[in-house]
C-alpha cells in the first residue's frame, strides 16, 4: 500500500494521465500515473501497479479517498463532484451547478 502525499496535474480529456507523488515503502516516489473518473485525495491509501516491474510505468489505483468524481455518462452528459457541490453538464444544452455551502444546497 502507498499513501498519495501529493497531486501533481490532473488527467485531460484526451486520454493523458495525471500524475501524483505518493510514499512507497516510507519513500516518495514521484510521476506515479492515475486516470479519471476519479481524483484521489491527500491522504489515501492506494495500491501501486508497476508495468514490466518497471518504476517508471507505475500506476496507483483503488484509492480508498477521494477529492473529486468526473465521467460522461453516454455521450451527452458529464458529471462532476467535490467537496463543493457538483455540475451536470448536458450536451452544450444545459447545465445544473450545485453548490454546498455551510450545510445548505444551491441550485444555477
Amino acid at each position: 500500500m502507498a499513501t498519495v502525499v501529493r497531486v501533481q496535474e490532473d488527467p485531460d480529456d484526451s486520454g493523458k494521465p495525471g500524475l501524483l507523488t505518493a510514499t512507497v515503502n516510507g519513500a516518495n516516489k514521484e510521476n506515479i500515473r492515475w486516470y479519471w473518473p476519479i481524483k484521489p485525495a491527500i491522504g489515501s491509501r492506494c495500491i501501486i501497479l508497476f508495468g514490466d516491474n518497471n518504476a517508471s510505468r507505475a500506476i496507483a489505483i483503488g484509492f480508498n479517498k477521494i477529492a473529486k468524481i468526473k465521467t460522461k455518462v453516454a455521450e451527452l452528459c458529464e458529471i462532476e463532484i467535490d467537496e463543493q457541490g457538483f455540475k451536470i453538464d448536458h450536451s452544450q444544452l444545459l447545465s445544473v451547478v450545485g453548490k454546498i455551502a455551510e450545510g445548505k444546497l444551491t441550485l444555477k
